[in-house]
């Protein structure tokens, strides 16, 4: 298997997103927050753990916090 790669890729229908630009560690946890105020606030149902990202060069890296939703 010399020379090959595997991706595998998944998608997720309904998603919110907050992106973090800087201390990943702290912000994490104001992101959750975000998320989780959004999706009550818009009467939705958390349908699934938050997933991270983290994207990025050598000059910006950043990272994004995603969670899947179901409407109410």
């Amino acid at each position: 298997m010399e020379d090959q790669f595997f991706h595998s890729y998944f998608s997720i229908e309904n998603m919110a997103s907050v992106t973090i630009h800087n201390r990943f560690e702290e912000n994490t946890q104001v992101a959750y927050a975000i998320l989780l105020e959004f999706l009550e606030q818009n009467k939705m149902e958390q349908a699934t753990p938050f997933f991270q990202l983290i994207s990025g060069d050598d000059t910006l890296q950043y990272m994004n916090v995603m969670v899947g939703y179901l409407s109410k």
